[in-house]
């Protein structure tokens, strides 16, 4: 994730995949690569992107451990 393309890529294939819209700025400030710290994602991205991760949901996503 480090070109502009390479967030619109990830935007077509969320979008593809999950049915589910998010941004490009939305995942440029999830990744860093806009720096926004009031700004935090919210739990429908969250759950969109631990869905095409294969999860059912964040929470999902968090109870398996997968930050350990």
């Amino acid at each position: 994730m480090k070109r502009n393309h390479d967030f619109a890529y990830l935007s077509e294939l969320l979008l593809a995949e999950c049915h589910e819209y998010i941004s490009t700025t939305t995942l440029k400030r999830m990744w860093g690569y806009i720096h926004d710290q009031e700004s935090k994602p919210s739990k429908n991205t969250l759950n969109v992107i631990a869905n095409f991760l294969g999860f059912d949901d964040f929470a999902d996503f968090c109870n398996r451990g997968v930050f350990l």
